[in-house]
């Protein structure tokens, strides 16, 4: 089955992280070579996925949130990961191998897949996942993210070959 990346594409809010503003063009841009890193001991970010042009009438079967996150400062670095439906919060999950915290390597954490929306048994579709946002909390250890991406498992539709 095909899949596609869903890329934040808008920061609604950020405080204690380092870039101060726009978190999303670091963190979004498919690059190992940029970070985003905790710069205070209180810190949150909020990204926006509006970004799913492709997947107009497909039938979505699963995403996966990933995260490309290590330690910055201290072992014991994890983040609390949030992700939202415009009618409200979906899920929560923690990330970083908690309770040992992320390693000092840049490694990918992933969520579990989720195969339907926020009601439990509404199918996925693209304009469900255009309303989601992600909240990130760290706790107060310090941590660097890479990346942050959403992997979408979708079924092609609209092919008549025959052969």
């Amino acid at each position: 089955m095909p899949t596609q990346i869903l890329r934040p594409d808008g920061t609604t809010s950020q405080t204690g992280m380092s870039p101060s503003s726009n978190i999303h063009t670091v963190i979004g841009d498919n690059d190992d070579s940029t970070n985003a890193f905790q710069s205070q001991q209180t810190a949150n970010y909020t990204c926006t996925f509006d970004n799913t042009s492709g997947l107009s009438g497909a039938t979505i079967d699963k995403f996966v949130f990933s995260f490309r996150a290590k330690q910055d400062r201290r072992p014991g670095s994890i983040v609390d990961v949030r992700i939202q439906a415009t009618s409200g919060a979906y899920t929560s999950f923690l990330l970083g191998n908690p309770p040992v915290g992320f390693t000092t390597t840049l490694t990918t954490y992933e969520s579990s897949e989720f195969t339907t929306q926020d009601d439990g048994s509404t199918a996925l579709d693209a304009s469900y996942l255009d309303g989601l946002r992600v909240l990130i909390t760290p706790n107060n250890i310090g941590h660097r993210v890479t990346e942050m991406f959403i992997t979408v498992t979708y079924q092609e539709t609209g092919y008549g070959n025959t052969v």
